[in-house]
């Protein structure tokens, strides 16, 4: 038990990247290796009716009998009907879980946002609670049967290895940090952020990246 207090407080605390643009730079890359697979095709078509996107380029998995995850990533709103982009909003996401684990694990990892991230925009948003969240559909293509019914689609990628994730019971929160050091301001509006900035600056490579698969598909 104190080893799970613990835990839950430490992991929100933890700091990967030494500063926001960094992490601007690792998601591009994470984002562009999970484009490149041969088998994206399932991905790339639910970014066609995706609102939005979490990239988290290092998410960490720890395990002695109770086990840790924790990640630094970034939000991105999508307006289908214009076709614009919002964000970034800089997250954290961290969780805990038990039973039999053992071992150490970093993956990059993608969740595909099927309705409103509004919600993203709260403190400590639990996935899995009123934001359904399941494995992201693997292959070439998505079947046209495939039935849509999560709030959001996550997917891993370790060692070119790329695979579903459950990300059931991960908590999402602001980091208010990286995010006031991306936009030089230290008040900050979550939900100003993803419905009236529209991307910009060192963040735009990734939706020209997003908006080029698109265009492709």
């Amino acid at each position: 038990m104190k080893r799970w207090i613990f835990l839950m407080i430490l992991l929100p605390s933890f700091t990967i990247f030494s500063n926001a643009f960094d992490l601007i730079d690792e998601s591009y890359l994470s984002l562009k290796e999970f484009l490149d697979q041969s088998d994206s095709g399932a991905f790339i078509s639910l970014l066609e009716r995706a609102k939005g996107i979490l990239i988290v380029p290092k998410y960490f998995k720890i395990g002695w009998i109770v086990g840790g995850q924790y990640g630094e990533g970034i939000l991105l709103r999508r307006d289908i009907d214009t076709n614009k982009w919002y964000g970034p909003l800089f997250v954290k996401i961290y969780g805990l879980s038990l039973g039999p684990q053992i071992g150490f694990q970093s993956v990059s990892l993608i969740a595909v946002i099927m309705d409103s991230v509004e919600s993203f925009a709260s403190e400590n948003l639990t996935l899995g609670g009123s934001l359904s969240v399941a494995a992201g559909p693997l292959g070439r293509r998505l079947s046209a049967d495939y039935n849509l019914d999560a709030s959001v689609y996550s997917y891993s990628i370790a060692r070119g290895f790329y695979a579903g994730f459950s990300l059931e019971g991960a908590k999402v929160d602001i980091d208010l940090e990286l995010t006031r050091e991306y936009y030089n301001t230290y008040k900050i509006d979550p939900k100003e952020i993803l419905f009236t900035k529209v991307v910009s600056g060192k963040a735009r490579k990734i939706v020209n990246l997003l908006n080029e698969k698109l265009i492709e598909k």
